[in-house]
């Protein structure tokens, strides 16, 4: 028989980087709010060598929650690191009486599974799929991890199918639950001003954007075009680019000035804090035409949270993430059919306005953070009544 828990659940996340990459933004929101619900969280990041404090230490100081950085959770796999963590870890595991090991990318799966494994506590040992990456990416996942993983979390249906060919475990400890968004940040309500001086736009254009880092995958070209096509028809339509990219030059900035486009996207380089709200609220339309390494598209659901309609593809989840007709459109990865949504969302601002309606109201209904955590903790809980955990 499961005994009643008389101490708090301990749980160990561990996650191999120092940035503060979408998954780890999203990995500590999600601890933040299973801490509230009395779940001891321990979370562990890898560390610069200078000893400079990371961004992913700085936001964890800031959801109240302390970082460990002992361990060395290289974001590439090797194995150097690796049988030098596993020890650390397993002895931390063991001395802090952890419950649960969550990982979250393929090299702190690796280390935090054989360290559970090796530990005397054996911790039952969790996923989260934030990317599944490419087919490579999974026979690794596959053949390095299949023996270290209890339980699987996936962010959709699309993740769920393509995981369950990398881990072979009971359905039951499948857990499908959409990646949560902060809404009392990405509210509205709360960012009124859309400081479109800034990026040179006027309250009268009807701009569409992109938020991404800046990489030839991203299909960029694309963007452009659709952005050409639409302002041909409405002077007023014009674009913004918001993020980063080492080749931002080769692929959306000449490319740009060829189309010429210099006066009719703009480009909003990184934005961090409340400066990344306002430039999401500087959007009229968001569009998303290809998921990143963060496969989740979690700058999508936060625009959606603002609520900007969408347009997307039908790549990866983002099928999931937008309702066809009711937060935004799916098309084709053409430029015209992009285009054709963007001018139709001008056109008609009562369909505008109730899809910027539902698209708030949606979120608000499907990405709650609490919900999140409670069903996280009760896969825990299941994890450990099945595993016959002592506690």
């Amino acid at each position: 028989m499961h005994k009643r828990r008389l101490k708090p659940l301990k749980v160990l996340h561990l996650f191999s980087n120092v940035k503060l990459t979408g998954p780890a933004e999203t990995v500590l929101f999600i601890c933040k709010h299973i801490k509230q619900l009395g779940v001891s969280v321990y979370f562990a990041c890898g560390k610069y060598l200078d000893g400079e404090r990371s961004s992913i230490e700085q936001r964890a100081d800031e959801y109240g929650i302390e970082p460990f950085t002992s361990f060395l959770l290289r974001k590439h796999f090797d194995l150097v690191s690796s049988v030098k963590d596993v020890p650390e870890v397993m002895e931390f595991i063991d001395k802090e009486g952890i419950d649960i090991v969550h990982t979250h990318l393929n090299g702190d799966h690796i280390v935090g599974g054989w360290a559970a494994r090796k530990s005397e506590r054996k911790p039952p040992i969790v996923r989260t799929v934030h990317s599944l990456g490419s087919l490579l990416s999974r026979l690794r996942a596959r053949l390095l991890t299949q023996s270290l993983t209890d339980a699987v979390v996936v962010p959709s249906n699309w993740h769920k199918k393509r995981a369950s060919k990398v881990w072979h475990i009971p359905e039951k400890f499948f857990l499908l639950v959409e990646p949560p968004v902060d809404t009392e940040r990405f509210n509205p309500l709360r960012i009124k001003d859309r400081q479109r001086q800034k990026f040179g736009l006027t309250d009268e254009d009807f701009v569409v954007g992109v938020v991404a880092r800046v990489q030839k995958r991203r299909r960029f070209q694309i963007f452009l075009e659709a952005v050409r096509i639409a302002n041909e028809r409405r002077k007023k339509v014009k674009g913004i680019i918001i993020g980063r990219g080492t080749h931002i030059e080769d692929v959306a900035i000449k490319p740009a000035e060829k189309m010429g486009l210099q006066e009719i996207v703009k480009f909003a380089g990184y934005q961090t804090g409340d400066d990344y709200v306002s430039a999401l609220n500087t959007l009229d339309v968001k569009v998303y035409l290809v998921p990143g390494t963060d496969e989740t598209a979690r700058a999508l659901r936060e625009a959606l949270s603002m609520g900007k309609p969408a347009v997307v593809t039908n790549r990866g989840m983002l099928t999931e993430v937008v309702k066809n007709g009711t937060t935004g459109f799916v098309v084709e990865e053409r430029p015209d059919a992009i285009a054709e949504k963007i001018l139709q969302l001008l056109n008609d601002n009562a369909l505008y306005q109730r899809l910027s309606k539902t698209a708030i109201e949606d979120v608000r209904a499907r990405f709650s953070p609490d919900e999140y955590a409670k069903k996280m903790v009760a896969l825990y809980e299941e994890l450990l009544k099945s595993k016959k955990v002592v506690t």
